[in-house]
């Protein structure tokens, strides 16, 4: 009996390689009944008395081992979860152990009647322990530890009840702490501390008072925060206050008082709000008072025409134009006489003409263009005033005519043209603005119509035009940028002639065929 079995295994590891070899793909469990029907799918639990697997089938069967030859469990989906149950373990009492498919375990839990009832603990796939925590009647109970994949503490707590409690602590993976706080029946109290990585105080919360306080790395106070009163203060790295916030009550009214300062200590700005009223008082940083005003002109008819933010006579804010009927021209936003930020324009429709955005005076970033009827025309990348990266261009009809890549104002990379059936037309490539590299010619059909090599604005090596069969149509030569031999063929690709020139393009022989 003990003979047969060992040949029934044989063959058993010899169809698993083969089946293996056919369909790696196809993972599963095997249960090997007695009466040698073999049962793939997924075990799914496995008790003292019985073995339940999920078939291929997608139906849940339970096997009593009595009926069981042997169980095969697969281990090549790595990772992958698959519970089974420990036989000390009947459903209400003992420790119930999930494993990952490699055999490590994942999950232990202790259970008595039914609830979870002693210590639980998790694990990487590994093997190395994730968390562990103390459970009394489902509710943890005890000190809750978690940990990196590499052991290192990242977490540790006290629970009572299932509510937090007492002093709990996080670990950076270097062992830093990275925060702690108290608890009181699950709920926070006093302050709660964050730090840098490198120990270092990184902020301090209260929420029962609602007070946070945050610090610069060099320990110096950067920012302080009182919910319950609204105030809020700001520092710079120095100490030096740099803004604050309150609110008063001022005749029966909320007022909100925000004030900036340089670094220098001067008053920056004052702004007071009540309502919907908002007064703005500014200084330069020599605490010179700055005049802000708004320009207007109007048209003849008493329409407005101009309206110019001003900061001591220069441009400073959104300036506007509008057409004689009213409707909105253009919208500008300036610093200090310089477009700073977006500038759109409109059609005499009202639509939208443009949206650029301007860094100090020069174009940056994605600006759009629009037809009359509201299409989009262009859609160009700008850096420092100039072309970078993409530039695409579209036809009336909306499609992609263009696609053309710049660095720093130069054509640099692949440039695509299109037919209007979206199908490409023409592929040239480029560095520091000159053709450098390939450049494929196409025929409506996608039929290759010229391919063609460059370097550095020169021709070089072969060039070849086709018919628009696919036959060849044309070979030139090239030699250090001059054409030296051309042949030519017809549409069944026999030759026709061959021309050969000298380096001043002079003719020199030529023969028909």
């Amino acid at each position: 009996m003990k003979h047969k079995s060992s040949l029934y295994r044989i063959s058993l590891a010899i169809f698993t390689y083969y089946s293996f070899i056919q369909c790696s793909y196809c993972l599963a469990d095997s249960i090997i009944l007695k009466n040698g029907k073999i049962i793939k799918g997924t075990v799914i639990e496995k008790t003292k008395n019985q073995v339940k697997v999920n078939t291929e089938a997608g139906i849940n069967i339970s096997y009593y081992n009595e009926e069981i030859q042997d169980i095969n469990i697969d281990t090549r989906t790595l990772g992958e979860i698959k519970q089974r149950i420990d036989t000390n373990f009947d459903g209400k009492n003992g420790v119930k152990i999930e494993y990952f498919q490699n055999g490590n375990i994942k999950l232990e839990e202790t259970y008595n009647d039914g609830k979870k009832n002693g210590p639980e603990r998790e694990y990487y796939v590994n093997g190395t322990l994730q968390r562990e925590a103390i459970y009394k009647n489902d509710r943890k109970q005890g000190l809750e530890k978690l940990f990196y994949e590499d052991g290192t503490l990242k977490y540790e707590g006290l629970f009572k009840e299932n509510l937090k409690e007492d002093l709990h602590k996080t670990y950076y993976l270097n062992g830093v702490l990275a925060d702690e706080g108290y608890y009181l029946k699950g709920e926070p109290v006093g302050f709660f501390r964050y730090y840098y990585p490198d120990g270092k105080m990184k902020m301090e919360r209260n929420e029962a008072k609602g007070i946070i306080i945050e610090y610069y790395p060099n320990k110096q106070v950067s920012r302080e925060i009182n919910d319950s009163t609204g105030a809020i203060k700001e520092f710079f790295p120095n100490g030096k206050l740099k803004y604050e916030k309150k609110i008063i009550t001022e005749n029966g009214e909320f007022k909100i008082v925000e004030k900036t300062y340089f670094e220098n200590g001067k008053m920056k700005e004052l702004k007071e709000t009540i309502g919907d009223e908002i007064k703005i008082t500014e200084w330069d940083i020599n605490g010179n008072l700055i005049v802000r005003n708004i320009q207007k002109k109007y048209y003849k008819n008493g329409q407005l025409k101009e309206e110019i933010p001003l900061k001591n006579d220069t441009i400073d804010g959104v300036a506007k134009k509008y057409q004689e009927n009213g409707i909105l021209l253009l919208e500008a936003t300036y610093k200090d006489n310089v477009l700073n930020g977006s500038y759109d324009s409109y059609h005499k429709n009202g639509t939208i003409r443009s949206e650029e955005n301007f860094t100090n005076g020069n174009l940056d970033g994605i600006q759009r263009y629009f037809s009359y009827d509201g299409k989009l025309k262009n859609e160009l990348s700008y850096a420092n005033g100039k072309f970078h990266g993409k530039q695409k261009y579209y036809s009336k009809k909306g499609y992609l005519s263009a696609e053309e890549s710049f660095s720093e104002g130069n054509k640099s990379g692949e440039q695509k043209y299109f037919y209007s059936n979206s199908n490409l037309k023409l592929l040239e490539t480029y560095k520091d603005g000159k053709k450098h590299g390939v450049l494929i010619e196409y025929y409506e059909n996608k039929n290759i119509r010229l391919e063609q090599y460059f370097k550095y604005d020169k021709p070089v090596d072969t060039a070849t035009t086709y018919h628009k069969n696919g036959n060849i149509e044309s070979e030139t030569y090239y030699d250090n940028g001059i054409p030296m031999i051309i042949k030519t063929y017809d549409s069944s690709g026999e030759l026709i002639s061959v021309q050969t020139y000298d380096e001043n393009r002079k003719l020199i022989s030529e023969e028909n065929y």
